[in-house]
């Protein structure tokens, strides 16, 4: 049966070992793709077990439409050629920040792929611990979310300790335990800097200005000194939100003041445009990079449109039937703030096909309540 899946999509596999120990390697690289997980052994499993057709054909003059053998369209619909390079076969995909505000959408992402997604948990700033927990993991290929993320934090030495030194330590667990494995790592579109304006590409100059990018953009650079052990895959997300985002966040705090029916809210330069993702395409979009057979090493993960804070009070106040005063508070005025600041989604788009980002006002609608996940 995998020898049968896997040439669907025009991968031959070889066999070797027997029992538990039995392996399925993709004949042209020599990749480990199939192998036995007791796990998923059934206490009385009837080893042949076939239907009989004869009634329905001598009755009904049945005949099967479609033979194992044939491929067919994932609606089921009529056939496909097989395509080398677009579906990968998983088994289990290691999730680091599975907890998190976007590993749990992650999670659900893969899960609607049939892909069975294991939360990897240790403290990364403890090497022993990184590798005991990617050790103790069955898994094929890595996302790792789990980072020091809210800007302003004040423990400034906390970002490198665990965005750059600790994501070190996964990847050099990561290298010994499953050498060529995939690993997503998630950066951050704010190591392009304050600077960057407009749609921005994966080729643009990289200027970090704050603590935060800084460690990003160090992460990014130290994990390509395991490049010829990994294949890793750095993704660099703009702003996205959605439900369960802290109010300390933009737009979950303009959505709480709208469901609270505030009189008033403090901004800063509402006038600027911002990429303004939702999680959930964010997490199908890693969900892709790491499923996909053939991945850039950089992604920018984003819209590919802008939209600026007004428009989204706009929005808000449309859906809400509800208006705030909006008040100008000079300690969130941003000096020479960046007019229009995304991200060009070109790269995501062709690296993952079929993906596309949730319009803006979806997004506001099921954070304010009045759309269901």
């Amino acid at each position: 049966m995998s020898s049968l899946a896997f040439g669907q999509v025009g991968i031959a596999l070889d066999w070797s070992g027997a029992d538990e120990q039995e392996i399925g390697r993709d004949r042209k690289d020599g990749r480990t793709l199939v192998r036995i997980n007791p796990e998923f052994y059934r206490p009385a499993e009837v080893e042949l077990l076939i239907g009989d057709a004869s009634k329905a054909r001598d009755d009904l003059g049945w005949e099967p439409a479609v033979r194992l053998e044939e491929p067919r369209r994932a609606d089921g619909r009529g056939r496909h050629a097989p395509q080398r390079g677009r579906l990968v076969v998983l088994m289990r995909v290691a999730l680091t920040g599975a907890d998190g505000f976007t590993g749990r959408f992650v999670a659900d992402a893969l899960a609607a792929k049939g892909v069975a997604c294991i939360a990897l948990s240790a403290d990364l700033c403890d090497p022993a611990a990184v590798e005991r927990a990617v050790d103790a993991t069955d898994f094929d290929r890595v996302i790792h979310l789990a980072a020091r993320a809210f800007v302003d934090m004040a423990d400034w030495r906390a970002f490198y300790s665990v965005n750059q030194i600790g994501t070190f330590n996964l990847l050099d667990a990561v290298a010994r335990r499953k050498p060529g494995a995939r690993c997503v790592l998630a950066s951050s579109a704010q190591v392009y800097g304050p600077g960057a304006q407009g749609l921005i590409d994966e080729q643009a100059a990289t200027y970090p200005a704050n603590h935060y990018a800084i460690s990003k953009r160090a992460m990014e650079l130290g994990a390509a000194l395991w490049k010829d052990r990994l294949d890793i895959v750095v993704a660099r997300p703009f702003n996205y939100t959605g439900v369960g985002q802290a109010t300390q966040y933009l737009v979950p705090k303009l959505v709480d003041h709208f469901r609270r029916r505030a009189p008033v809210i403090e901004l800063g330069n509402s006038w600027v445009k911002r990429d303004f993702g939702d999680v959930r395409s964010v997490a199908q979009a890693y969900a892709g990079l790491v499923l996909e057979a053939d991945v850039p090493p950089v992604v920018n993960i984003c819209t590919g449109t802008v939209s600026s804070i007004d428009e989204i009070l706009a929005m808000l106040t449309t859906l809400s039937g509800h208006s705030v005063e909006v008040r100008t508070n000079p300690a969130f005025v941003r000096a020479n703030d960046v007019p229009v600041l995304g991200g060009d989604a070109t790269v995501l788009r062709g690296a993952v096909p079929g993906w596309a980002p949730r319009p803006l006002i979806d997004t506001l609608a099921w954070m304010y309540g009045l759309a269901a996940d």
